[in-house]
């Protein structure tokens, strides 16, 4: 069960895998758009939620939007059953347009940490030329493949290499360890 509550308590998200709901006000809302997809997180940003969604066997995980159906942003990932975790997720938008800004994702796939960033303007452009869109607005990400323990305090995070190596990790300032 996934519940994530709004920063004004005005809305709330409610999904048990397979059927995913939005309590807004006294109505509520349904979110076809996410299709067979399960939700594996979910991000309050200003009034609206960003959402990670994939299937069990999936070729990538798709970021949509609870307000904008075109919204559409998807990591290439192949994926399994209980190969993914989402750790935690930002956006740190543009003060005077909210449609712009950047989307920062800390994912876990298999023995892999993945930081991804993603133009939520790009994302947002609608659906003309959609695949094209999607790969333009996933920008490049930092990988990690070698590590063998770790530990989040976020938006830090700490690993230890195999080479016996330890690293803390700034997600907010990737060029700085």
């Amino acid at each position: 069960m996934v519940v994530k509550i709004a920063d004004d308590f005005g809305k709330v998200v409610f999904s048990n895998g397979k059927e995913h709901y939005m309590l807004n006000g006294t109505s509520q809302d349904n979110f076809p758009w996410i299709k067979d997809k399960f939700l594996r997180y979910v991000l309050n940003h200003d009034g609206r939620f960003d959402r990670a969604c994939s299937k069990d066997y999936d070729r990538d995980i798709d970021i949509l939007d609870s307000e904008n159906q075109n919204f559409n942003a998807s990591l290439d990932y192949k994926i399994e059953p209980g190969l993914m975790e989402v750790f935690d997720a930002v956006v740190d938008s543009n003060a005077r347009d909210k449609a712009k800004g950047m989307m920062k994702i800390l994912t876990k796939i298999g023995d892999f940490l993945y930081l991804d960033y993603i133009d939520i303007e790009k994302a947002n452009k609608g659906d003309s030329e959609e695949s094209e869109q999607e790969s333009e607005a996933v920008l490049p990400n930092c990988i990690e493949k070698h590590y063998s323990a770790y530990g989040f305090n976020w938006p830090y995070f700490s690993y230890a290499t195999k080479n016996n190596r330890v690293f803390i990790y700034n997600a907010f300032n990737p060029k700085f360890i």
